[in-house]
């Protein structure tokens, strides 16, 4: 028989960190208010996930709002198994699954279970009865984009939502939230599958677009920023010497700085520096009178 075993309500502190914990029994969790992580999935309100029995799971209310949470536990040989799917992309077994509520109305039924912070049980039968509808509330529907996805499989959606948004004012926050998961968890695997930040490889696209753009046409600087982000034509043009060594005009002319030819000018200036000009406008020693020599009788 499946059954609640117990449960209520909590208001998490950031300050108390990820938790992971080894679950004996099998726990339901409804986020009623805020927002958190759960095995790097974005949670927020009218959100929820399901911890098999014995499972490892990490889970972490957000640091600027934290969540709220109703869970349960529930007991009973149907737990085991309930979710025990395969990920079709790598294989792997899903930990927690993740679920919404389409129905705000259930998140206040949700609090009626628990009217003082906890559980009320009115008897097994009520149990088992709380534990079937609950169970029946994730298949209400299901969130794919928190899907469980490979590290690999979150970079190649993050690359691929890069190439396709580059030009635009993208933010790694921006990415994460489109990919469901946590946006330091996707530098993470940035560095990981490719040698450099999330940050770094959204510069990395944008300058080299920008140099196809400054070699290959005669559009001006202002347009090749606004092409590849940048609304300020001043930033575009120190991020782009900062990436290559070179301003944009240097780049289209194939003419660095270096490599220019000394005008006059510059000869001048190179062949009388500040020391030599102070040296030259000192008046020159008087020469010394060469003394008579001097004879003794």
């Amino acid at each position: 028989m499946l059954k609640i075993t117990g449960g209520g309500t909590e208001a998490c502190s950031a300050e108390g960190g990820r938790i992971s914990p080894i679950s004996p029994t099998a726990c339901i969790y409804f986020v009623l208010s805020g927002r958190g992580i759960c095995d790097n999935h974005r949670l927020t309100a009218g959100d929820g996930f399901f911890v098999p029995q014995n499972s490892f799971i990490q889970y972490e209310p957000d640091d600027d709002e934290p969540w709220v949470c109703a869970h349960f536990t529930l007991e009973g040989e149907d737990t085991e198994g309930l979710i025990t799917e395969k990920d079709e992309r790598d294989g792997s077994e899903n930990r927690a699954e993740i679920f919404s509520l389409s129905d705000p109305s259930v998140t206040e039924m949700i609090k009626s279970l628990c009217p003082k912070g906890t559980y009320v049980s009115y008897g097994d039968m009520f149990d088992e009865a709380v534990a079937k509808i609950l169970l029946c509330l994730p298949t209400q529907k299901k969130r794919d984009v928190f899907s469980p996805r490979s590290g690999k499989a979150h970079v190649d959606a993050a690359v691929k939502y890069i190439n396709e948004n580059y030009f635009n004012d993208i933010k790694v926050e921006q990415i994460a939230s489109e990919l469901g998961i946590d946006r330091k968890y996707l530098r993470n695997l940035f560095t990981q599958h490719m040698g450099m930040s999330t940050m770094d490889y959204i510069m990395t696209t944008r300058m080299n677009r920008a140099k196809e753009l400054l070699a290959d046409s005669d559009i001006s600087v202002s347009l090749v920023a606004r092409s590849v982000g940048y609304k300020d034509v001043l930033c575009f043009s120190k991020a782009f010497r900062n990436y290559t060594g070179m301003s944009p005009t240097d780049f289209r002319t194939g003419e660095p700085p270096q490599d220019r030819k000394a005008t006059p000018a510059r000869e001048a200036k190179k062949q009388t520096p500040k020391e030599e000009k102070k040296e030259a406008e000192q008046p020159a020693p008087k020469k010394k009178r060469d003394q008579m020599p001097v004879f003794y009788l």
